[in-house]
């Protein structure tokens, strides 16, 4: 079973969604309107939401932290001389 995209978000980008779905147009009569359209919301992405299966081992997470160690650090990271 894989997952659906579009119902797993982190943090940041559950934030980013509420900002431009539920927040925008900013024509909110009062607090209670924000707050009420807010929890909207979070009822309706709670139903939507569905449990997917995780993939990743740790085999698969051991050979990509092998191959980001063996990369050279971009030169936007490294500290100015």
């Amino acid at each position: 079973m894989s997952r659906p995209a579009a119902l797993v978000f982190t943090d940041g980008e559950l934030t980013s969604i509420k900002e431009y779905k539920v927040l925008d147009p900013n024509d909110f009569s009062s607090l209670e309107e924000v707050s009420d359209r807010l929890l909207g919301f979070e009822r309706h992405y709670e139903a939507a939401a569905k449990p997917f299966q995780w993939k990743y081992t740790r085999r698969d997470l051991k050979a990509l932290l092998a191959k980001l160690r063996s990369l050279e650090e971009p030169p936007y990271l490294r500290a100015a001389a």
